[in-house]
């Protein structure tokens, strides 16, 4: 048996939001770059402009490094 509070274990279930947002923006920069086979050659500016298009606002440093963290880089 472990030494955790009831509310300890539960709060410990709960994704944290920035984990859920990180998520949601990986999902969609997928999206992205999936719906044509030209969209692979996107860099950081062409994919946040985008997500501005379709209303997702975030910044150039979070998507240059979910792009980064996950291989989407163009080289």
């Amino acid at each position: 048996m472990l030494a955790v509070s009831e509310s300890g274990y539960y709060r410990s279930l709960k994704p944290l939001p920035k984990q859920e947002w990180q998520q949601l923006l990986l999902v969609k920069i997928k999206d992205i770059i999936g719906k044509h086979e030209d969209n692979r050659n996107y860099d950081v500016q062409r994919i946040l402009l985008a997500l501005s298009q379709i209303e997702i606002m975030t910044s150039y440093s979070t998507v240059y490094r979910m792009m980064k963290k996950h291989g989407l880089l163009k080289k």
